[in-house]
């Protein structure tokens, strides 16, 4: 995802830098100059959303190889506990995704 994202930002810098150099209305300018920044934030945004989604994906696939690797040792209220402490971490995880 991120060279998707180094491109749309690069496409979005070429795209407004074009427009700006073409226009010759100030008010023209700095109104594209302010959509550029909505643009490059929304890029920002979802780049975030990302990186926290690959944590939560992470964390699922840290406690299934935890469950897996000790799965001939553990007892019902270790596997309980386990999936417990999983859970509250990804409910902080799906919080902040809610947030953004």
């Amino acid at each position: 995802f991120g060279g998707d994202q180094q491109t749309e930002e690069a496409a979005i810098q070429n795209y407004y830098m074009t427009l700006t150099m073409e226009s010759q209305d100030p008010a023209g300018k700095a109104a594209l100059a302010e959509w550029k920044e909505f643009r490059m934030s929304q890029v920002d945004e979802r780049s975030e959303a990302v990186k926290i989604y690959r944590k939560v994906l992470d964390n699922i696939s840290d406690g299934h190889q935890r469950l897996f690797d000790q799965r001939q040792n553990l007892t019902k209220k270790e596997v309980l506990q386990q999936v417990g402490n999983s859970v509250k971490d990804l409910r902080t995880l799906l919080k902040t995704i809610k947030n953004l």
